[in-house]
């Protein structure tokens, strides 16, 4: 009898360890597939992670070198700009040169001009009182032939009119002298310049 309660007691016992060693089978492999499902979870979140961090490394790379190209066009803006400030200055220093030199060519070529007016009304000078000789001389010859067949009289008158003649033409001669001489030297021509002024 007392045998039969101690192997009864004994299964018991061994039965129990047994569901205990099965339920705690149980438990740890439902725990292994609850961690291994975690850790497949996490596994994804990584890769996501770190195709995520490729992608916005790509695009930072990208931004900084627009950055860079941005940068670098203002800095060449910057210094087409400079250089084209350098150049409208040294436009408007040579335009003012320039102008400077029309002004004194329009100065020179107003005092020829003046100079040309003076010679041309002592040339018309001239030529009024070489006419004006000539019409004397013409005069004089006339008035020599009509007392040509007189007496001492006629003869005193046409030496009086001899000598007058011959200083009047000694006269037109040296006038005559002095108005070749200002038309043998023409007034210098306009300068170019001047004349470009005018045409603008």
């Amino acid at each position: 009898m007392l045998m039969g309660c101690v192997e009864a007691t004994a299964y018991e016992q061994a039965t129990s360890a047994a569901e205990v060693q099965a339920e705690a089978r149980r438990r740890l492999t439902a725990e292994y597939a609850q961690q291994t499902a975690e850790l497949e979870k996490l596994r994804s979140e990584r890769d996501q992670l770190r195709a995520d961090n490729t992608r916005l490394q790509a695009a930072l790379s990208e931004r900084d070198g627009a950055v860079d190209q941005a940068q670098l066009e203002l800095v060449v803006a910057k210094q087409e700009h400079s250089q084209e400030t350098s150049l409208v200055q040294q436009l408007r220093g040579d335009l003012a040169r320039v102008g400077t030199s029309l002004d004194v060519f329009a100065d020179q070529k107003a005092d020829l001009t003046s100079e040309l007016g003076a010679a041309r009304a002592e040339n018309a000078r001239l030529t009024a009182r070489v006419a004006e000789l000539e019409n004397a001389n013409a005069a004089s010859a006339a008035r020599e032939a009509t007392v040509d067949g007189d007496g001492a009289a006629g003869s005193s008158d046409s030496t009086a009119a001899d000598t007058e003649s011959a200083s009047a033409s000694d006269s037109v001669d040296a006038e005559s002298a002095e108005s070749g001489s200002a038309e043998a030297a023409p007034p210098p021509p306009e300068p170019q310049p001047a004349r470009a002024s005018d045409d603008r």
